[in-house]
């Protein structure tokens, strides 16, 4: 109670109680002139002809390899819709077939029957992203839990690849860029609990 009336006392609390009356008074003014109840469209009649929602196929992406892989993750280029990049694995551990193909895919949406250009994992890629300020440059996060690093004009192996002692431990999940001034900076999930910022 003592503090109470000491800070009704307040010049500032004073203050700023006389502003917000007025703006309280001035809301309370727009909602009685409103009547939110009204029915304004009452005479109006019922277009039956709107369309119920609906969605088609336009392309499918398959995995080009002899066995099938799970999709698990995509990304659209940052320039324009016209490719997207996928990645391709099996997340069950150790349900690999021998010789499973690790190679994931950056497809362009006009041509589904055949990849654009095919990224060369040392490991198979769980997520994928590409960089928002170069559309040239990606990241995947490996079933291995290292980071890998690609730039489409220097091919498909990866130009760079975290070391495993400062990778995560279990499969990669997700990787994510931030807003910064160089624009290489990303975080990286796993299961293993961790989230790694890379510079």
């Amino acid at each position: 109670m003592r503090f109470r009336k000491k800070v009704e006392k307040d010049e500032v609390y004073i203050q700023a109680i006389q502003q917000l009356g007025s703006v309280m008074e001035h809301t309370i003014k727009q909602n009685n002139a409103v009547d939110i109840y009204e029915e304004y469209f009452d005479d109006m009649a019922e277009d039956g002809s709107v369309e119920p929602p609906s969605a088609k196929t336009i392309n499918v992406f398959r995995d080009p390899n002899e066995h099938k892989r799970s999709a698990a993750n995509i990304s659209w280029y940052p320039d324009n819709a016209q490719k997207l990049a996928v990645a391709y694995s099996i997340l069950e551990f150790q349900r690999s077939p021998p010789g499973m193909c690790m190679d994931s895919y950056i497809w362009d949406v006009e041509s589904p029957n055949k990849p654009d250009m095919t990224l060369k994992p040392i490991s198979p890629l769980v997520c994928i992203e590409y960089n928002p300020k170069d559309p040239h440059c990606l990241v995947g996060g490996q079933y291995n839990g290292q980071l890998a690093f690609w730039d489409t004009r220097k091919g498909s192996q990866p130009i760079e690849v975290s070391a495993i002692s400062n990778s995560h431990s279990d499969p990669l999940y997700k990787c994510i860029f931030l807003t910064s001034k160089t624009g290489t900076e990303c975080f990286t999930t796993s299961t293993d609990g961790q989230v790694l910022w890379w510079t």
